[in-house]
């Protein structure tokens, strides 16, 4: 389970990409510890360790260059080649965070909060199938 403590090992969340001036933009959501500039970050889909060459902060079009991002925050890394939706670790962690194709929310423990907010043991209206649509 992730916590949102920035003394634990990194653990971030490639969610879009940009093609900027400087090359690559990678927008990046820190979800556990913290990632520095100059720190080498481990893609956990490509498996490759790549070195984090400037972070920013962004405040609609203008960039705050920072030396680090902490846990719960969002910022970029240029430089960085990857795909939207890559997990980077600091690499002691095997961690992956993976997209759901379904529209809903999991909460913990087979409890799912839906699309028209409410909470249900399964993820309904959301396949489609109307037999599942009970919550």
């Amino acid at each position: 389970m992730l916590s949102p403590d920035s003394n634990e090992p990194f653990i971030g969340l490639a969610f879009k990409l940009e093609e900027g001036r400087y090359g690559q933009l990678t927008y990046i959501r820190v979800y556990q510890g913290q990632i520095t500039r100059g720190d080498m970050i481990f893609n956990t889909k490509n498996g490759k360790k790549v070195k984090v060459p400037r972070l920013v902060r962004m405040h609609s079009n203008e960039m705050e260059d920072v030396n680090e991002l902490k846990s719960g925050e969002i910022g970029a890394m240029f430089g960085v080649e990857c795909a939207s939706g890559d997990t980077f670790t600091d690499g002691k962690l095997e961690f992956s965070m993976v997209k759901k194709k379904k529209k809903g929310v999991f909460i913990s423990n087979n409890t799912w909060l839906c699309q028209d907010v409410h909470v249900c043991s399964r993820p309904c209206h959301l396949s489609g199938d109307p037999a599942q649509e009970q919550g």
